[in-house]
């Protein structure tokens, strides 16, 4: 179940009915499950007396995804997703045109998504910057493993919710910049545990100094996390139905 009241892609016009709808929904089910503990902490506190059916289970990786070995000039970063008031780049794509022009080898930013022609014209100036319309699921899956550094921005401060693409992102064995609006957010505290998760605050003083290090994360690698397996997300929903 999604947080339909506090979801970040709904309208004012559409956001009051869909609390009328969640709170049919929570007062009516036998179990609700949150893909977030951040968003099941906040749903407890909203409906107290019906906190003792309401569960966190995260959403597990798809599936295991092998990098291949490719030798690059460029460091290359992909970020498949949206962008909006939320998921600012801004700064992040300033800061690496400011740090490729000290460098032989570039930073280069590939970006999978259906944006706005504004945000198309803001982006497509920067030559570093490679957009790309949004492409199948599978498809993603089979460029994470040409990538060097995957990237995850924040919904900002108010939002419970976790990008999905962050447990995907799980299923691989690539480093993750994850852009916050402050190292002290919850979702950055979320984050901390990962340790293929790079947190930067997002603004050009804080990731400069994170592109400082950008060889080191680029060359990293881990292990798939298991905890976010299907297999072990599966074992935790039927021991929840149990």
């Amino acid at each position: 179940m999604i947080p339909g009241g506090d979801d970040v892609t709904l309208s004012s016009l559409i956001r009051p009915i869909a609390k009328i709808a969640e709170r049919k929904l929570i007062m009516s089910a036998d179990n609700i499950v949150y893909i977030s503990e951040l968003t099941k902490q906040k749903m407890t506190s909203l409906y107290p007396t019906e906190a003792k059916k309401i569960s966190f289970i995260p959403r597990s990786y798809f599936c295991e995804v092998r990098h291949g070995k490719v030798d690059k000039n460029t460091i290359s970063i992909i970020y498949p997703g949206e962008l909006s008031w939320g998921r600012r780049i801004n700064a992040f794509i300033e800061s690496i045109e400011e740090f490729n022009k000290r460098r032989d080898k570039k930073i280069c930013v590939k970006l999978y998504g259906n944006y706005t022609s504004d945000i198309y014209s803001e982006l497509s100036k920067y030559e570093f910057v490679h957009i790309n319309s949004s492409v199948e699921f599978e498809k993603i899956l089979e460029l994470f493993t040409s990538e060097d550094i995957l990237l995850f921005i924040s919904n900002g401060s108010k939002s419970t919710q976790i990008p999905g693409k962050l447990f995907d992102y799980l299923g691989t064995e690539l480093p993750v910049i994850c852009l916050v609006n402050s190292y002290s957010d919850k979702i950055a505290e979320v984050l901390k545990p990962f340790k293929r998760c790079f947190l930067v605050e997002n603004n050009k003083n804080e990731i400069f100094k994170l592109l400082e290090t950008i060889d080191k994360i680029a060359s990293q690698r881990f292990a798939y996390d298991e905890d976010y397996s299907p297999s072990t997300i599966a074992k935790n929903i039927i021991k929840l139905l149990e």
